[in-house]
């Protein structure tokens, strides 16, 4: 299987959440549909061997991969329940280690909001665009602003 060269094109490395036990035939079909797919990653659990719902899909254009993020992110895989979320893959210093908590990093966000915002007007915000775990303001210590 050959490793990733994650920055040969820059953001032509699509990261997937997805339902477990959908093949990899399956995703070279459906996103082939977008352009030349040069690498399909399911993740699986070390211990068990077992897919973990993540996949990585290398392009081999750019262009591609940000058309098939535009027209996956939020539909199903044929015969499958639960949308898909799609974006960039985080670009690698060495694009051949695949770090299995990537997953993680892509769905933190920092953002810099007015000093009245609550958290719960952050949460109204952003609610529109999915789920969230939690919402927190970090306000300075001596003003509490």
């Amino acid at each position: 299987k050959m490793a990733f060269r994650s920055e040969d094109p820059p953001n032509s490395r699509l990261f997937i959440l997805c339902q477990k036990g959908v093949s990899e035939k399956d995703f070279r079909e459906k996103f082939g549909e977008y352009g030349k797919v040069d690498d399909i990653w399911i993740v699986k659990d070390k211990r068990t061997n077992e897919d973990r719902g993540i996949v990585y899909i290398k392009f081999g254009k750019t262009s591609e991969a940000l058309l098939a993020m535009e027209e996956m992110n939020g539909r199903c895989m044929p015969g499958q329940p639960k949308p898909l979320k799609v974006v960039v893959a985080n670009s690698k210093r060495d694009g051949s280690t695949r770090d299995p908590r990537e997953d993680e990093k892509l769905v933190r966000l920092f953002v810099i909001c007015p000093k009245t915002f609550t958290e719960k007007d952050l949460r109204e915000e952003f609610e529109k665009y999915g789920d969230l775990d939690h919402v927190t303001v970090i306000r300075d210590r001596t003003s509490g602003e």
